[in-house]
């Protein structure tokens, strides 16, 4: 070995090698490294001048650990959330969405749905309600409006009928009555003319009966039906208003059809609410809008 020292030592000053990279060599030899891999550095030393011992080993280094530049003689292991394939002067960071234990030759551990990992950290972090993740991400989908999550979801899950939701919500909430909703609606619906709902949370609304109505509107949902007023009805159900009684005839709050007057009675007016009595002298027939003369012969 001393022998092969002092030849490797000769061929350094032959090549016109400064006292400092023979120095290098020294160190080589203080170290007691192979004699392949002195070699390989006086080599390195002869053709470019530097003392390749003073950065890295290459050959020497396994892969999970690295050299840093300065002389450094011994290998340190990767942190987590880093990686090194070995013969390498600092880690490198694991993409974002996957990370790494300690002293990793590669970036193999992938954050499951409901999590993301950002550039440069080392451990899964759980995605907050209203948002959701799949496996290997760097970050966290918002859920869209309709739909909703709890903190650490693979998926966003609709809001049932009845009820809707903002975009990022954590929870669907309940239609207000007059209104109703579809699965994974994002806002709740008026109640058509001539229904409405009683109840919230609803995810239909109920036709109003005969006799009741509501009225067609883009602000205002009904919890219940409004009743014809006297002199008015509705004969069908779902009725969105109500129509006036015709002459002779007549009706009281809420009807669904409209009365005849009766014999001696009249109503001389359409959306009548009562009938009139003829006057004496007068008679009048069912249903009529006036009274007749009585013949003065009868």
């Amino acid at each position: 070995m001393f022998r092969i020292w002092v030849r490797l030592l000769a061929m350094c000053v032959r090549l016109g090698n400064t006292v400092k990279e023979v120095l290098c060599l020294v160190n080589l030899v203080r170290r007691e490294v192979s004699v392949h891999l002195m070699v390989y550095h006086v080599v390195h030393l002869a053709r470019t001048g530097i003392c390749s011992f003073a950065y890295s080993i290459p050959l020497s280094h396994s892969s999970r650990r690295y050299a840093a530049i300065g002389g450094t003689t011994n290998c340190s292991v990767c942190p987590s959330g880093t990686y090194s394939t070995g013969n390498a002067s600092s880690c490198s960071s694991c993409l974002p969405g996957k990370s790494s234990i300690e002293g990793s030759s590669t970036c193999s551990i992938e954050c499951p749905a409901g999590t993301y990992l950002p550039i440069q950290s080392g451990s899964c972090i759980s995605c907050p309600h209203g948002s959701y993740s799949s496996s290997g991400s760097s970050m966290c989908t918002l859920c869209s409006a309709g739909k909703y999550s709890a903190e650490g979801s693979s998926d966003c899950t609709s809001c049932t009928a009845g009820s809707y939701s903002n975009e990022n919500a954590s929870s669907c909430s309940l239609c207000p009555i007059g209104r109703y909703s579809t699965v994974g609606s994002e806002s709740c619906t008026i109640c058509n003319s001539g229904y409405y709902s009683a109840s919230a949370g609803s995810d239909s609304c109920s036709a109003c009966p005969a006799g009741t109505y509501t009225p067609s509107s883009v602000t205002i949902g009904y919890a219940e039906c409004l009743n014809c007023s006297a002199g008015t009805y509705s004969p069908a159900t779902g009725s969105a208003m109500c129509s006036e009684c015709p002459l002779g005839m007549y009706s009281s709050i809420g009807s669904s059809i409209c009365s005849r007057c009766p014999s001696g009675k009249f109503a001389a007016a359409e959306g009548s609410s009562m009938c009139m009595s003829c006057e004496r002298g007068y008679y009048s027939l069912k249903a009529q809008s006036n009274c007749t003369v009585c013949d003065v012969r009868s």
